[in-house]
């Protein structure tokens, strides 16, 4: 049942729940952003690459088509990495990110989020070589989020809350947080909602 009361309690939190029941509850348009970074559902969480992690089974739940129908209902704009591997929209403003990397590497050199915004596409380049501690096998860097909240900025000088429903290590939060937005994370591993946990109260941010 769509409740506001409950969608502002829930408000600079993150939830320990499947994001699709705490969708449910939250009124159509509440969210400013969504900024998020699915499981692909490609076998990244087992990859040999990344055996220093516990092996889990998150990135074989990809996401249905009713949780990106709520997605779509409860935010104004989306911004979503692994756009290519889902049913989504046809984009003119996305994402690319330029990981740098060799053309020999058997990783993928670069990687697509889809984007509600009507401007012109934009790449980032940046490559990540251990710049930060890599807490979730998919994790993306925090440079790449704090440039997707300011390309959304520049489109949108109004954006006060990010929802981010597929929290992983939480790096859309800390980028929010530290820009003084209101933000708001689903998370369903204990492990990784512990690290988030972790990561927000080492964030100096003014929130509204």
């Amino acid at each position: 049942m769509i409740c506001k009361e409950y969608a502002e309690k829930t408000m600079n939190k993150i939830l320990n729940i499947d994001c699709l029941e705490h969708m449910r509850k939250i009124p159509d348009n509440f969210y400013d952003l969504c900024l998020t970074d699915p499981p692909y559902g490609i076998g990244i969480s087992s990859n040999p690459v990344r055996q220093k992690h516990k092996k889990k089974n998150w990135d074989n739940n990809i996401p249905t088509n009713e949780i990106f129908e709520e997605i779509f209902r409860i935010s104004k704009n989306q911004i979503i990495w692994g756009g290519n591997y889902f049913n989504l929209p046809i984009s003119k403003g996305f994402i690319v990110w330029d990981k740098k990397q060799s053309y020999n590497l058997s990783f993928a050199m670069c990687e697509y989020a889809y984007s509600s915004y009507d401007f012109p596409a934009k790449m980032y380049s940046y490559a990540n070589r251990g710049d930060e501690e890599k807490l979730h096998p998919s994790m993306k860097p925090l440079k790449l989020m704090d440039f997707c909240l300011n390309f959304a900025l520049q489109r949108d000088k109004n954006i006060k809350t990010v929802f981010d429903p597929f929290s992983g290590s939480g790096t859309t939060l800390v980028s929010a947080k530290s820009k003084g937005l209101c933000y708001v994370g689903c998370e369903l591993d204990k492990d990784y909602y512990e690290i988030i946990n972790k990561r927000l109260s080492q964030v100096q941010g003014s929130l509204f």
